[in-house]
């Protein structure tokens, strides 16, 4: 065996190894599926793993998981609901942001409007 191929790893391996350190993909099932969908390289028939290169490529091909429902995901579409409702939930923030900065100015023009009512009404 090679001097490169002393730092490969089997996936239940890499799996504990990922778990060990506080990672996710921490079981040998999450591996296997980043392997299979291409987002970790693996090795020779036995599908070994270099785990510095496929920690780079995990960092870089997986996308942080928005907050999900507690216990096992059901389906596909149960992630795919997931996403749909936090882009709402962000585009909805967007708009309340808005308007908070709309009340505030109308806020600020009805204090205004009476500091300006009652100056005059006090010159009378």
């Amino acid at each position: 065996m090679s001097e490169v191929d002393s730092n490969l790893m089997t996936q239940a391996d890499y799996a504990r190894w990922r778990k060990s350190r506080g990672l996710p993909g921490g079981t040998r099932e999450a591996v296997r599926r980043a392997i299979v969908t291409q987002r970790i390289s693996a090795f020779g028939p036995a599908k070994l793993i270099e785990p510095s290169l496929a920690d780079a490529q995990w960092e870089q091909n997986t996308r942080a998981r928005a907050w999900l429902p507690p216990g096992p995901i059901a389906s596909v579409e149960c992630c795919a609901n997931c996403r749909v409702n936090l882009a709402e939930a962000q585009r909805l923030a967007g708009e309340v942001e808005q308007l908070q900065g709309q009340l505030q100015r109308m806020s600020h023009l009805a204090l205004t409007r009476e500091s300006l009512i009652r100056k005059f009404e006090s010159t009378d």
